[in-house]
């Protein structure tokens, strides 16, 4: 897809996985050629979902958002989840597709614990931060009390 505009073999193979799971979960650069509104405020971002979910239903939307945290959107409600100032990289095009893909899981992981979306999204944000802060090369994978450790010592709500 480019300009904006999507074939339609692409959005139905999109419209299969958000029919499987009910999560979109989408970065902001692929939203902007999809919908042709780059998700950088609030006004954009909800305008460019509501566009997208014209095309592709969904429970939830969450919008990555580069090193700047994510935009959740159900489709009547939004929230957004902020990265902590701590770990947003001071070179932000680095490891980018290694921590969408951290991102992503963590979510899928914990959203499937927790069935929360505004708690996986704060998790997976916190998740492929710490990755990216480390450059990629974390001597193991955080655990589930390490990050929840994190998020207490910094002021984080996971809860919330």
């Amino acid at each position: 897809p480019t300009g904006g505009i999507m074939e339609k073999a692409d959005l139905e193979a999109l419209a299969q996985v958000v029919r499987e799971t009910g999560i979109l979960v989408i970065s902001d650069e692929m939203l902007y050629k999809l919908t042709g509104f780059f998700p950088n405020n609030t006004e954009k971002a909800l305008r460019s979902l509501m566009a997208l979910s014209q095309k592709v239903k969904a429970k939830y939307y969450v919008v990555q958002q580069g090193n700047h945290g994510a935009f959740i959107y159900d489709g009547s409600h939004y929230e957004i989840v902020s990265a902590p100032s701590t770990l947003v990289p001071r070179n932000p095009k680095e490891n980018e597709k290694r921590m969408q893909q951290t991102f992503m899981g963590a979510l899928a992981a914990e959203y499937l614990e927790s069935k929360n979306i505004v708690r996986a999204s704060k998790f997976a944000v916190i998740v492929s931060l710490l990755t990216r802060a480390k450059f990629g090369n974390l001597e193991k994978v955080l655990s589930r009390a390490e990050i929840e450790q994190y998020a207490q010592e910094h002021g984080i709500d996971l809860f919330r």
